[in-house]
């Protein structure tokens, strides 16, 4: 039997392939289900026992929910996919770095610094 973490990695995984292909154009409600979406992937990677279950899905987390976000309109949105890769790089480390290649210097930069509080935090 799957944990709950994976349990909730892969619901938030089909919702948000739900999501992609039920709006057509962005709204209100639309951008709340995503936070929504980010918030429960957040939540539940760094509880993964396993680094190879969110390795298996970083290729798609990265490129459909992470580069369309980080420089979105939203401000919510932006932050949320930035706590998320924060949460990546904590269980994968240097491993995520090849997936986020193609964000802006500074996008990453931001992600290094969160990482450094989150670190601090702990």
């Amino acid at each position: 039997s799957k944990l709950l973490p994976e349990l909730m990695l892969q619901q938030a995984i089909s919702s948000w392939s739900t999501l992609n292909a039920t709006y057509n154009t962005p709204s209100t409600s639309h951008s709340q289900a995503l936070l929504v979406v980010f918030h429960t992937l957040t939540t539940c990677i760094p509880l993964l026992k396993e680094q190879a279950v969110l390795m298996s899905h970083t290729p798609y987390l990265t490129s459909q929910l992470v580069l369309p976000y980080v420089q979105h309109e939203s401000v919510s949105l932006r932050k949320a996919s930035i706590f998320l890769l924060v949460e990546m790089f904590l269980v994968l480390q240097q491993a995520l770095l090849v997936h986020i290649q193609d964000l802006p210097i500074a996008t990453r930069q931001l992600m290094m610094i969160y990482v450094e509080k989150r670190r601090a935090a702990v």
